[in-house]
């Protein structure tokens, strides 16, 4: 069952970082973050709240454009969360990965597509829904 509200994972001044939702209801951005162990989960949770509120991250060890694409990615050491900027103010988490050679895996990458898509299409419906709504 698809959430009837998005997923808002950190509010700031710059940036509301939400996790993305699938057609089948799933957050996999969230259950990534919920999977990694306390020291990992705080350490990549600060840099994304530190971009939600400055709205730049100029370390590149830490957020950088994900090569010949419009994706964007949160990293720590081999952790990296891959996010787009999904309307004004608003950016979305896709999922999460540990990421062991040079290259991100394919796979990965298709997987971030395949999540925008179906979360704009929610995130559209969403905004029909609150257009009709009394």
């Amino acid at each position: 069952m698809i959430p009837a509200r998005p997923i808002i994972y950190v509010i700031g001044e710059r940036f509301t970082v939400e996790c993305a939702i699938c057609l089948n209801g799933e957050c996999p951005s969230k259950d990534f973050l919920h999977s990694l162990d306390n020291l990992n989960r705080a350490k990549i949770v600060k840099i994304i709240t530190k971009f939600a509120k400055v709205g730049k991250i100029w370390n590149t060890e830490q957020f950088k454009k994900i090569e010949g694409t419009d994706f964007w990615e949160f990293k720590c050491f081999q952790i990296r969360v891959p996010m787009y900027h999904c309307s004004r103010g608003i950016i979305a988490l896709t999922h999460g990965f540990r990421k062991k050679g040079d290259k991100i895996p394919e796979g990965q990458m298709e997987k971030t597509k395949r999540i925008r898509e179906e979360y704009n299409s929610i995130r559209r419906g969403m905004t029909h829904e609150s257009e009709n709504s009394p």
